[in-house]
């Protein structure tokens, strides 16, 4: 994530035995993108500067208020 922007690659995914054909992984992927863009951009006060992964871990580098709450219509 940098500058409020999901940047994701999804190599491979799969469930028991079975694999999920790329061409239905990548459009799942282009969906989440703009899912999660779409959500954050409506957040006010939050800008996620970068999220990265150190040792299985999320770092979160952002400027948000300490709460935040998203209410649903």
């Amino acid at each position: 994530m940098t500058n409020n922007h999901l940047s994701l690659q999804v190599e491979k995914f799969e469930l028991g035995r079975f694999s999920i054909p790329q061409a239905a992984l990548d459009e799942l992927t282009s969906k989440l993108i703009t899912l999660t863009d779409g959500i954050l951009n409506h957040i006010p006060g939050l800008s996620v500067n970068s999220i990265t992964m150190v040792n299985g871990k999320a770092v979160f580098n952002m400027v948000g208020h300490k709460y935040i709450s998203i209410a649903t219509p």
